[in-house]
């Protein structure tokens, strides 16, 4: 490997440890409403660390696991979490760079002689100036995922910050960086291009109207218990409450899935690149949100109990602006494989039998992102 690419991937590795960093931070502070901003403190004594106590990875070793002041061990997660997203950030960073694998253009190549095949346009066959924005906003994406995961796994919620964040970052990267001989670009027009504008315009009403009172917010004044059981467990809701709930969700969609609908059969103009890759950003966001939201309803309503957590749907809405829709869609059917593996593992070590369903499609996203090459060409909407 030249110098060069040594040095870089030192870079990734040491800026995915301070990531993971700042993740222990929102890992903590988020799910309580605590302050991001702000020194690091022990949590214990609250005594204010010093800069060699949180350097990444080689500062809770060199504290021997405890807090110079008043001796209370941290947590060994710490040192893990900053690892485990520094290995993250170097092996996604090889994978899509030198390995061939993630985002790709396809080409059929026509060969009267040989027949035809196909050729892929992989991140790591345009040069890094073009290809950065892209992956600096899948690693996002990564410690988003895994972020969320950690968070979801011990408090069965996913703040809202974390997607709006990477949704942002998505919306951002492909409207300034998109191009037609670019991996991972999201570029539409035509009637898909109008099918995602007249959702967004749809989606606008929706809340809109559910500001002004017109629309009922579900579960506004409580929610179903997670698990049931035990002496002390509530009482599962009736289902015929919790349908009553989800109708609210129903009425919602009509506005942005009518929109969309109109929107497709609408004449259709030439986009300059900017709108195409907001369209492609917009459609991946509606898709992804949309079909775990479609899928929670119909598991509510029919089991009559609360199937997913709507940050869930959140979290889909924004993998869907970084990825594109067909990914995120994707990503989701792949979830439920990831559930046997995940929840033995956690069982394993922690004693816990039952996982929240975030963890499952941030395994599926981070599948998708690296497998999306043979899956794209498998689905035939690659080539």
């Amino acid at each position: 490997m030249p110098a060069f690419d040594l040095i870089l991937a030192a870079f990734v590795f040491a800026f995915g440890a301070c990531i993971g960093s700042f993740l222990n931070v929102v890992v903590y502070r988020l799910p309580v409403g605590k302050s991001l901003g702000g020194f690091s403190h022990c949590p214990s004594c609250d005594h204010r660390l010093g800069p060699l106590d949180n350097i990444p990875i080689l500062g809770w070793p060199s504290l021997g696991g405890k807090c110079r002041y008043c001796k209370t061990p941290f947590s060994v997660r710490y040192p893990l979490v900053e690892l485990i997203t520094a290995l993250l950030f170097l092996g996604y960073w090889l994978a899509l760079t030198r390995f061939g694998l993630g985002p790709a253009l396809c080409e059929v190549v026509v060969d009267p002689i040989r027949g035809n095949t196909t050729a892929f346009t992989t991140l790591g066959d345009v040069p890094l100036e073009a290809a950065w924005p892209i992956l600096v906003m899948v690693l996002l994406l990564v410690a988003v995922l895994l972020a969320a995961s950690l968070i979801d796994a011990e408090h069965f919620i996913i703040p809202l910050e974390l997607p709006y964040f990477v949704g942002v970052v998505g919306l951002l990267v492909h409207v300034l960086a998109d191009s037609a001989d670019l991996p991972g670009n999201l570029l539409i027009d035509g009637v898909w291009a109008n099918a995602a504008f007249g959702g967004t315009v749809g989606l606008l009403v929706s809340i809109a109207l559910l500001k002004a009172g017109v629309f009922k917010v579900s579960f506004a004044d409580d929610a179903p218990p997670i698990e049931v059981g035990g002496d002390d467990a509530p009482e599962p809701w009736p289902a015929s409450k919790v349908r009553a709930e989800i109708r609210h969700e129903i009425v919602f969609l009509l506005p942005p899935i009518l929109a969309a609908t109109v929107g497709y059969f609408l004449p259709s103009f030439d986009l300059p690149t900017w709108a195409q890759a907001f369209a492609g950003v917009l459609l991946g966001a509606l898709a992804g949100g949309g079909v775990v939201w479609v899928i929670r309803i119909l598991g509510s309503y029919g089991f009559g109990k609360e199937a997913m957590g709507l940050g869930d749907v959140h979290l889909m809405v924004g993998v869907g602006a970084c990825l594109g829709w067909w990914p995120t869609v994707v990503a989701f059917f792949l979830a439920p494989f990831f559930a046997l593996p995940l929840t033995g593992a956690v069982w394993l070590f922690t004693g816990k039998r039952h996982l929240p369903f975030g963890p499952y499609l941030a395994a599926g996203t981070a599948a998708v992102i690296l497998l999306w090459q043979p899956i794209g060409q498998y689905l035939m909407v690659l080539c």
